[in-house]
Formats: structure tokens, C-alpha cells, sequence
């Protein structure tokens, strides 16, 4: 799972507790063939991809049928709705992978959720006055 280790992201956090974060945050891998599609933004996609190996392309597909390259991605890259050109549905935005490609999905709903961490400090005591 260290071939995911975004250093940016995952900024100041060890190996060892970068392990047990990705449990808590439920984090998947799943493997893509050249040529598959690992997300289409118009189909709705909540998580966020990290690319542990691979390459892969954020295209967009005009009416037309023309195909437009935004960005190109690689290992230690990370795609999301919310980093994705312009973040709404029917944007023909998908990830299309250009070689095989190895990706760490992280669901935005884990990342977003508190971890009531630190916890909150104790209310002081109330006052009685008499």
C-alpha cells in the first residue's frame, strides 16, 4: 500500500499510521487494463483515486464525439469530482486509463466524517451561587 503514500496529502503522517489511517478511512485498491474507463464523472463518482501505478488521462468527450486531454496523471497523482474540470454532471469528464493502472480509492463521505480527534475538551463544571 506504500506505492499510495502521497507525500502532499498525507503530509507529516508515518508509514505506520498512514497503514492504519487507509483502514480507517476504508480506503479499496482495484486494478484497471489500458483502455478502461476507472471513472465517469456524469455517472456520479464520490471518491477520490490515488494512482499507485500506472498512467492514466482526465479526457473529456465533446458532443461531437471529439476527445480532449485535460490533464495527464501518474503515479502518486490523485483525481476526484471535486478536482475535476468543471465539477458538475454532464461534463463528459472521464479518468481513462493508458496503461495498466493500480488505484486507491478513498470515499469523500470517510474523509469528510469527524474523527473526534482531539477530543473536545470537558465543559467546565457550572457555578452554584446561593
Amino acid at each position: 500500500m506504500t506505492e499510495y503514500f502521497q507525500k502532499n496529502l498525507f503530509k507529516d503522517i508515518s508509514i505506520d499510521e498512514y497503514k492504519k489511517l487507509l483502514s480507517c478511512l476504508d480506503g479499496r485498491t482495484k486494478q484497471f487494463k489500458a483502455g478502461e474507463t476507472i471513472c465517469d464523472y456524469d455517472e456520479g463518482f464520490h471518491e477520490i483515486g490515488i494512482i499507485g501505478k500506472g498512467t492514466a488521462s482526465v479526457v473529456r468527450y465533446e458532443y461531437n464525439g471529439a476527445r480532449t486531454i485535460l490533464e495527464r496523471l501518474g503515479p502518486q497523482d490523485i483525481f476526484g469530482h471535486l478536482l475535476s474540470y468543471e465539477g458538475s454532471e454532464h461534463a463528459g469528464i472521464s479518468v481513462v486509463c493508458d496503461s495498466p493502472c493500480d488505484i486507491l480509492f478513498i470515499h469523500y463521505a470517510t474523509i469528510g466524517s469527524p474523527l473526534n480527534w482531539p477530543p473536545p475538551a470537558p465543559s467546565p463544571a457550572p457555578t452554584t451561587t446561593s
